[in-house]
């Protein structure tokens, strides 16, 4: 849930009950003071009556008004205090019973007591109430209404820039340089955020590429120091006056330095890839590219006695020549080293889908792992980046590799 909605759903449940307690304490507050009102007359009448009495000697006529009705009757003993009562009573004029107010006291006249009941009508002071309530609720819905849509335009306004933050993060590549800046704001906060993000990112970026650079700089300085070893082996490997025990300590240096060459031309494939130098595309015959490769694997096919099953389609994909020869080759490679003798291999090549199979060793392997560099899930003659090269070739061309483990087979899949 977004954080102005999470606001929003908060402030207005918090402004809504705090309106309806407001609500309630309005009405009761106006109907204590509109019942007061109506004490306050009964008290008028109560003087006039005994000012009647005071004067006549004697009690008025029981009276039925429109609102206002005035009876008496014998009492055995006088009330010391007057006090007030709500009752319902007949409405003559109306028909029907309705909410009262009464003001009960006691007078003596010519020596006999009498209990006097003066009482009004409540039903104008309860319609008044309500219309008054009524009136208020819907002022109430106006204003939360007003400051719902209000809130939601203002929201919206303010919290831009704090988006186009978002959006500038979400759309962040360490590899593309060509960036847009943060959105800049008027309010504090977001634009020593927006400020914050950007110096980041920067520093970010000229580190990742001091990086790229680097390793870039050290595998082309590599290269030709590990040729000149490499032809210095090949020299002394044929030199005729060498004996059998340094031969094999020559060839151990020439399949190390063969494997350092790999290595050094894995992370310089890597650097360029991530440098986004592929990406350019052409229509490939992945079937051939296959076939082409797999015959540069026969010997060690035919050494280990693994069996080879082909399903190839005639499939075209638009993809940079050398990116496709070293995404077939690393899956191959990788199918081969990591087999067991005897084991078999299976190459599926359908439309939208290349799946490699092999038998290895027993159990699933790492997926969050699997193809993060220089990670070896099995002993190897590899150096751990195969399955990282795929990888980003895959995620540089649009592609998604994915893996599972079907017993005894190992299976890997790319969706073009």
């Amino acid at each position: 849930m977004k954080l102005a909605s999470t606001y929003q759903r908060f402030y207005f449940a918090l402004l809504c009950l705090l309106l309806v307690v407001a609500c309630v304490a309005y009405y009761l507050s106006i109907r204590y003071v509109l019942v007061r009102q109506v004490d306050n007359d009964l008290k008028i009448e109560q003087q006039e009556l005994l000012d009647f009495v005071q004067l006549h000697d004697s009690l008025p006529a029981p009276s039925h008004y429109r609102d206002q009705q005035l009876s008496w009757r014998p009492a055995s003993e006088l009330v010391e205090q007057r006090r007030f009562e709500n009752t319902h009573g007949w409405h003559s004029h109306e028909r029907h019973r309705g909410p009262e107010r009464a003001l009960l006291f006691s007078i003596r006249v010519r020596g006999k007591d009498y209990l006097i009941t003066i009482s009004k009508s409540l039903e104008e002071t309860d319609d008044l109430l309500w219309l008054i309530l009524w009136v208020t609720a819907g002022s109430f819905a106006i204003l939360l209404a007003g400051l719902y849509i209000g809130n939601r335009f203002i929201l919206h306004r303010i919290w831009q820039p704090f988006y186009q933050t978002l959006d500038y993060l979400g759309k962040f590549s360490l590899s593309n340089p060509d960036r847009e800046r943060p959105g800049v704001s008027s309010i504090d906060e977001f634009a020593l955020l927006s400020r914050s993000v950007e110096d980041m990112t920067a520093k970010m970026q000229r580190d990742y590429l001091a990086l790229q650079q680097f390793t870039d700089h050290a595998a082309h300085e590599m290269q030709t120091p590990l040729a000149v070893i490499k032809t210095k082996l090949d020299l002394m490997m044929q030199h005729p006056g060498i004996d059998k025990h340094q031969l094999e300590q020559i060839q151990q240096l020439h399949q190390s330095v063969n494997r350092l060459n790999r290595l050094n031309q894995s992370l310089l494939l890597l650097a360029r890839i991530e440098n986004r130098q592929y990406l350019e595309k052409e229509p490939v015959a992945l079937r051939g590219l296959i076939e082409e490769k797999l015959d540069l694997w026969q010997e060690w096919i035919r050494e280990h006695h693994l069996t080879l099953n082909l399903q190839l389609e005639d499939i075209t994909v638009p993809l940079h020549p050398f990116l496709a020869e070293s995404l077939v080759n690393n899956l191959l490679s990788n199918a081969v080293r990591h087999n067991v003798p005897g084991g078999e291999i299976h190459i599926a090549l359908s439309s939208g889908t290349l799946k490699v199979r092999n038998t290895g060793h027993v159990g699933s392997l790492d997926s969050e792992r699997l193809f993060l560099r220089f990670q070896k899930q099995s002993p190897s003659e590899g150096v751990g980046l195969g399955l990282a090269i795929v990888k980003e070739i895959a995620e540089l061309s649009g592609m998604d590799i994915r893996y599972e483990y079907s017993p005894p087979m190992h299976i890997f899949t790319v969706l073009f």
